[in-house]
């Protein structure tokens, strides 16, 4: 990721919407949460504040894998709503189920994000530090 577009994107860590985003994710991996089958979590707000979380699955079979971002764009989806205005995604630890890491989406996924919206937010940085970056800058 360019550093000037990381400069330039760089929210307050305080932002109680991008943290709220966090926890749910978290929240979504402890409920959810089968060893090697759900590491994957993602948590999004549409633009009208509601909030949609979805968890990977793993499949024996990669091409039938599930990403935590489709399944949280699918919850939104299935509720009637389209319009994804920010997402985060978060990777869990087996070893220890209360650490937890921000990663980017899929290639794949960020081209979904992508086709519901090129101004989409997405939540990148770490867990004390989050910043959001358009989807467009990580495509």
């Amino acid at each position: 990721i360019n550093q000037d577009i990381i400069n330039n994107n760089l929210t307050n860590k305080d932002d109680d919407d991008d943290l709220e985003l966090i926890d749910e994710a978290k929240r979504i991996s402890h409920r959810l949460y089968q060893s090697r089958l759900h590491v994957i979590t993602a948590a999004l707000r549409t633009t009208s504040g509601r909030i949609y979380s979805g968890i990977h699955f793993e499949s024996s079979q990669a091409v039938a894998t599930i990403c935590g971002e489709v399944s949280a764009i699918s919850a939104m989806m299935n509720d009637g709503y389209r319009d994804l205005a920010t997402i985060v995604v978060l990777r869990g630890f087996d070893e220890d189920r209360n650490r937890f890491e921000i990663i980017n989406p899929c290639n794949k996924c960020r081209v979904l994000v992508n086709d519901l919206n090129p101004n989409a937010q997405v939540i990148v940085g770490t867990i004390d530090k989050p910043i959001r970056m358009t989807i467009s800058d990580l495509i």
